[in-house]
């Protein structure tokens, strides 16, 4: 089994009772999360037909469930400690706005080298092209939720080699702030649906590699990454624990593991919480 270690942050629920004019009925709670970590913003639907929100600069579909909209929004790893507003529209009323502060966190540094037929994957070009196909893939959303209460881990009792939240540097360089967790195991190795979803991308990308993506409904995404193989295509139903592909090294890697993430939005959120607790939603 995949123990998850200690964290300090766990998935933060905010349910909010509005007036039909959109004003708090009651002074909400302020939402105190860290960065990588998952808020679940709730209100209720107040019988508009349509609801978004706007936090961190991008704007969010929020999504009709037990009399409510709810959005989980993923914190980027990256967002600077602060106060932060989020502006709630419901069809074309006055915007709601409710405040968010994100509470400092540090993650460890990590310093990877990596070989020059491999940096050229580095490319923005490449990059670029690699986020278009993705963010294409992650709209294709089902309104509902479709996982089963807790997430499970695609390695059941795999080593982490590398954690979430790690800032990484190549070959001296800036590289990124990661994404997920790499899981060690050795070429071939079965991997398997961490719930129930349906299957949006099976594709061979470039820095990724062969490329797995799951949607779970709700715009919660989880993907995987440097697969040898494919066990599922896309638009296949899956269930948890479900073999959908192997374990490979294609892409950027310095070799075989599985490099596995949970979405929100489009952001990757921390996976720990979810894989202990699952998603709260109203």
């Amino acid at each position: 089994m995949l123990f998850p270690p200690r964290r300090t942050y766990l998935p933060f629920l905010l349910l909010l009772a509005l007036s039909v004019t959109g004003v708090s009925r009651a002074a909400a709670p302020l939402a105190r999360v860290h960065p990588g970590g998952l808020w679940v913003l709730a209100v209720p639907t107040q019988g508009a037909d349509s609801a978004r929100v706007t936090v961190f600069g991008e704007t969010h579909a929020m999504y009709a469930h037990n009399g409510k909209w709810v959005a989980p929004i993923a914190v980027y790893a990256r967002t600077k400690p602060g106060r932060y507003t989020a502006t709630i529209r419901l069809d074309d009323r006055p915007a709601l706005r409710v405040p968010l502060q994100v509470v400092a966190k540090k993650f460890p540094t990590q310093h990877i080298k990596m070989k020059k037929s491999k940096t050229g994957l580095m490319s923005p070009a490449i990059l670029k092209k690699e986020r278009q196909i993705l963010n294409a893939a992650y709209e294709e959303t089902h309104p509902e939720p479709m996982w089963r209460g807790a997430f499970q881990s695609p390695i059941p009792g795999a080593r982490v080699s590398s954690d979430f939240g790690r800032t990484r540097y190549v070959n001296g360089k800036f590289w990124s702030q990661h994404g997920g967790i790499d899981l060690a195991a050795p070429q071939g190795k079965v991997t398997v649906a961490g719930n129930d979803g349906r299957v949006i991308l099976a594709q061979k990308l470039w820095m990724r590699g062969n490329t797995l993506a799951i949607d779970h409904g709700m715009g919660i995404i989880t993907v995987y990454n440097h697969l040898s193989s494919f066990l599922v295509k896309e638009g296949d139903t899956v269930r948890k624990g479900q073999p959908v592909g192997k374990v490979g090294a294609t892409g950027f890697v310095t070799g075989p593991h599985l490099h596995w993430e949970i979405r929100a939005g489009g952001t990757p959120t921390n996976p720990w919480p979810i894989l202990k607790g699952g998603i709260p939603l109203p």
